[in-house]
């Protein structure tokens, strides 16, 4: 048994002569250069007989915001790349998408990479793990995945190479995607960028995949027709990291967690209120209240059976992962048979198992939802899930005229937005809505309609009505859309909004500039702006 843990003091000391963190800039980016680039640093690398343990922070010095591939997605979420380059000589933990299609491999479907907002000034921690011998999962270079050799073997230098671009990159593609459309109408010469995205209102579409479309954005591989990502580079030489190809694991591991099991408990890490909601417009959404609860509740309790058998049979559908797991969102699990405890595992993120033998299962994003295991998480997710729903109608009513000049084949006013009539807003929007299936994604009827309706409700046609007092150039506080009852085309004011959609009571108000309110009380309604 071994183990040693590496620094960044002693990185600059005597155990790692070589250690590079900077990214390099180019001449393209003057004006960044003046300002300072973005940094990566490695913090500490900790290495034992079962496990590799690596912390590192990016930094963004420059005066941009840049958008850092946060994860990869090819089939299972594997989140990094892992490579055994250079004759199994280098190491490379690497998160990009600009990289050389493979040759001779027929993809079924594109891998895609989740991107994330970095304002400038701001740093980004991150520790991840990966289970000891090293295995490769290589997505850009499969064939090296089988030229791992069985026995054991050691590598001395370690890369980390994170893809970033600089400016805000969802509008980069927007506008790119608006420009090309203009001057290529005729199918048989779309350019391959508006193959792969389908449009920019397809886009947009796509968008709505992500908990907060102002904070990252899902981009799949492009073949390197979308130009511009750099790349944080970290590299660490001197190292003894044992590497061999792993052999096949048991895929059914995931069956033994809950046998007899009457009884969950769950801890979050750092927090239930760091875990499900990060972002500030999710937080906005929670009373002082509710938050405090989130920050100190140490665990909840699951003992409806029913719950637990079936969060059983989704966990019994994991498969084996030998990737490196992000340790920013951790979920405890302890399972116990009365008082007795059975087993315990860890969750990353939601898509990623871990037992206490450090093997590891991979979930599709989406399908574990153990936010969903608690009544008390579940109605506060409803909410923020009610919010993005208003705010991924707003966005379809700022791009209204756009959708209505792509099928009328007229010409826009340049920068116009207009909003469809209140009393067929919905009409208006369903029927323009229904764009061909692009490579980007499959869009059913059903996942078009599925902004319309509060999940907290779970039916109906629609649970939202429009302020027909509201128009583009009103105030940005002017209420735009609100929660109601279920209906249809539904417009009018605050006598139609209803609190009884959410427990604890209240509903969810879309204003003019496209942020949402959560209101409580008829009081904060009847402050708001209706005309």
């Amino acid at each position: 048994m071994y183990r040693y843990t590496v620094s960044i003091l002693t990185l600059s000391l005597c155990v790692l002569p070589t250690i590079q963190t900077q990214a390099k800039p180019d001449d393209s980016a003057a004006a960044s250069q003046k300002a300072g680039v973005p940094t990566i640093t490695v913090t500490k690398l900790d290495i034992s007989d079962k496990i590799l343990n690596l912390n590192f922070e990016i930094e963004n010095n420059s005066d941009s915001e840049i958008w850092i591939c946060e994860e990869l997605e090819f089939y299972t979420p594997e989140k990094s790349e892992i490579c055994l380059l250079e004759d199994n000589q280098l190491l490379v933990i690497r998160r990009q998408l600009d990289l050389s299609e493979p040759t001779g491999i027929a993809w079924a479907r594109r891998p895609l990479g989740k991107y994330v907002r970095l304002s400038p000034g701001k740093k980004r921690y991150e520790s991840l793990s990966a289970n000891v011998p090293i295995d490769a999962f290589c997505i850009f270079e499969p064939g090296r995945n089988t030229q791992i050799p069985r026995e054991l073997f050691y590598v001395s230098h370690v890369s980390i190479e994170i893809g970033y671009y600089v400016g805000n990159l969802p509008e980069m593609i927007f506008n790119m995607l608006l420009e090309t459309e203009k001057t290529h109408n005729n199918d048989e010469s779309t350019p391959q960028m508006l193959k792969i995205f389908g449009g920019a209102i397809t886009f947009n579409y796509f968008r709505e995949q992500v908990r907060n479309r102002d904070e990252e954005v899902w981009i799949p591989y492009t073949r390197q027709q979308l130009k511009g990502e750099k790349v944080l580079r970290a590299s660490i030489d001197g190292l003894r990291i044992p590497c061999k190809r792993a052999l096949a694991s048991d895929d059914k591991i995931g069956k033994t967690f809950f046998e007899a099991s009457t009884r969950l408990q769950i801890g979050y890490k750092p927090s239930a209120f760091d875990y499900f909601f990060p972002f500030a417009s999710d937080q906005s959404l929670l009373s002082r209240e509710e938050i405090e609860h989130l920050q100190s509740e140490q665990t909840f309790v699951v003992e409806d059976p029913n719950i637990i058998k079936a969060f059983a049979d989704k966990i019994a559908r994991g498969h084996p992962f030998h990737g490196a797991v992000r340790h920013n969102k951790i979920a405890q699990f302890d399972c116990y048979r009365n008082n007795e405890h059975l087993k315990s595992f860890a969750m990353y993120g939601n898509t990623i198992l871990e037992t206490e033998q450090k093997k590891r299962l991979s979930y599709e994003k989406g399908f574990l939802n153990i936010e969903m295991l608690t009544p008390e998480m579940q109605k506060l997710e409803y909410r923020v899930q009610c919010a993005i729903n208003l705010r991924n109608l707003y966005y379809r009513l700022r791009f209204y005229n756009l959708i209505l000049v792509k099928h009328k084949k007229e010409s826009p006013v340049k920068g116009e937005v207009i909003y469809p009539t209140s009393t067929n807003w919905l009409d208006g929007l369903t029927s323009l809505s229904r764009l061909g299936v692009s490579d980007i994604g499959v869009f059913l009827s059903s996942e078009l309609k599925k902004p319309h309706v509060c999940p907290s409700v779970g039916e109906g046609r629609s649970t939202y009505a429009m302020n027909p007092n509201c128009r583009t150039d009103s105030p940005a506080d002017m209420v735009l859309l609100f929660e109601t009852k279920a209906g249809w085309n539904q417009h009018g004011g605050p006598g139609l909004f209803t609190f009884d959609n959410h427990d604890p009571k209240g509903g969810c108000v879309l204003f003019n500039d496209g942020t949402v309110k959560f209101i409580r009380t008829q009081e904060e309604l009847q402050q708001l702006r209706w005309k």
